[in-house]
């Protein structure tokens, strides 16, 4: 009996693994002043998973599937930018992302 309750154990640890899930963590600024950006947008590509960036400019993005997974970065009067990571992410601090202001007429 002990044996199968091990067994069965492995087995759940080993399907939740295969579907591991991860986090994205990064702090955006402006490119030109290194000012955090407040309310800039982060999202995986192709799902409405993404997050808006708090007062000190960071964002978390939970749930994130293996492999390669591409995040769109926006906010308002800045460029439109994309980045492609490759997850399980080695990054174990935040990533400092730039964002380049538009050029206005």
């Amino acid at each position: 009996m002990t044996k199968k309750i091990i067994l069965l154990l492995a087995a759940v640890l080993s399907i939740n693994s295969s579907f591991s899930q991860n986090i994205f963590k990064a702090i955006l600024k402006d490119s030109t002043t290194q000012e955090t950006l407040v309310g800039a947008t982060a999202v995986l590509k192709g799902t409405s998973n993404g997050a808006s960036s708090n007062s000190n400019g960071e964002i978390t993005i939970n749930n994130i599937p293996d492999g390669e997974q591409t995040i769109v970065y926006s906010s308002i009067s800045y460029k439109k930018s994309e980045q492609t990571y490759t997850f399980p992410h080695s990054a174990s601090s935040p990533l400092t992302i730039f964002f380049r202001k538009m050029l206005m007429n």
